[in-house]
């Protein structure tokens, strides 16, 4: 079981890391992801920080001791 928890955290995390590179490479916010006004000043400054913000979260969820950080990072809450 554990180990399924862990490829589960791995994938999770990869996943999250790509989705941020994505973002930081296009200055742009997925139009699923957040909907976000194209008239809004700062737009991609605002969208290269999400996307710095969703690589941070990716690591942290891959070092463990930093498992319940990086979930709530990434907008997951966690079972106390």
């Amino acid at each position: 079981m554990e180990r399924s928890l862990n490829a589960g955290r791995a994938i999770f995390a990869v996943a999250l890391a790509a989705m941020g590179a994505l973002v930081l490479a296009r200055p742009d916010f997925p139009r699923v992801l957040v909907p976000v006004p194209s008239a809004l000043p700062g737009r991609a400054v605002l969208a290269a920080l999400l996307g710095a913000w969703m690589i941070a979260a990716a690591v942290a969820i891959l070092i463990d001791r930093s498992l319940a950080r990086g979930d709530v990072a990434a907008g997951h809450e966690t079972p106390a």
